[in-house]
């Protein structure tokens, strides 16, 4: 008997991407401590930044579709429950941290 198979790509988490950790929350620190987790769950491409001036409320971000599976495990890890995707971006995923 014949049986049908899905052929649908698998998403796969790419730890080697690189991640943006912004700190938009005031607390000294906290991006630090948050590229540390991601660290910490296997990312080898973090980087904390600092900025005072966040236009727009978004907490997780991936740049393109390739990236969404890596964008969505970033914010698991980091307890993060909004994904937007945003074009123009200078690293594939930003992650910005607001109060």
């Amino acid at each position: 008997p014949w049986q049908s198979q899905q052929s649908e790509a698998i998403a796969t988490v790419n730890k080697a991407t690189q991640v943006r950790v912004v700190n938009a929350t005031g607390i000294q620190g906290y991006a630090g401590q948050q590229a540390d987790v991601l660290q910490t769950a296997g990312y080898t491409s973090v980087e904390a930044t600092i900025e005072r001036h966040i236009a727009g409320f978004f907490r997780g971000v991936d740049q393109n579709e390739t990236d969404k599976a890596t964008a969505e495990d970033v914010a698991t890890t980091l307890g993060i429950s909004a994904v937007e995707q945003v074009q123009g971006l200078a690293v594939p995923i930003t992650v910005v941290l607001l109060n």
